[in-house]
């Protein structure tokens, strides 16, 4: 495998000659064994696993025309990995079809893992419960929460990803944007508790 620094620099260099074919390739013989183990260990299932590698394949070969890179190779791999991994636990529980009151709200942090039966039933329905409301939010609001809540990246980085490519050098407006950010994310975290208690309210009438 090309050492990290080397592999970048020639996926760049394939982006921008805009051979994004042999960027994708470069891509996923440099960064796919390592993906599929993080995927493993998230979901604990190689063939789940192996689903979400696929998905994330998907979106790698759409992704790379429009990518930008304001964080490095390896940071955006990841990002699509967790976001293919997101889509399709989402996508999972949407049928679940289950309405238990939501009384944990610390699940809208926590990473999403496929039901166990390790884990209690009303755990379970309070996760699921979640993700079936941050589905319904716009894909903006999704993404916005991804980033923070289970990414965790800083929000200057947020701000950077979100900034059309020509705004996002200068950083007196990666700042403003990053302070708009931050409001616009607790008022999409307040709105996902609103209508977590609205469920709740429903669920006991």
């Amino acid at each position: 495998m090309l050492h990290d620094e080397l592999l970048e620099s020639q996926i760049r260099l394939h982006h921008a000659r805009g051979e994004y074919d042999a960027a994708a390739t470069l891509v996923l013989q440099g960064y796919g064994a390592v993906v599929m183990s993080f995927l493993e260990a998230k979901v604990r299932s190689r063939n789940v696993a192996a689903e979400i590698f696929s998905l994330f394949s998907e979106q790698l070969w759409k992704g790379l025309p429009s990518v930008r890179w304001h964080s490095g190779v390896r940071g955006w791999v990841f990002v699509l990995a967790r976001n293919a991994m997101y889509h399709y636990l989402l996508a999972r529980r949407r049928w679940w079809g289950r309405h238990v009151p939501l009384s944990d709200e610390a699940a809208m942090d926590l990473e999403p893992e496929p039901p166990s039966e390790a884990r209690s039933s009303a755990r379970a329905g309070a996760e699921e419960q979640v993700w079936r409301l941050r589905a319904e939010l716009p894909e903006a609001d999704q993404q916005l929460l991804a980033m923070r809540l289970t990414q965790a990246l800083p929000w200057d980085e947020v701000a950077r990803l979100l900034l059309p490519d020509a705004h996002a050098a200068d950083q007196s407006l990666v700042r403003r944007e990053a302070a708009r950010l931050r409001k616009r994310f607790q008022v999409v975290k307040d709105r996902l508790r609103q209508r977590a208690l609205e469920a709740e309210r429903g669920a006991e009438a």
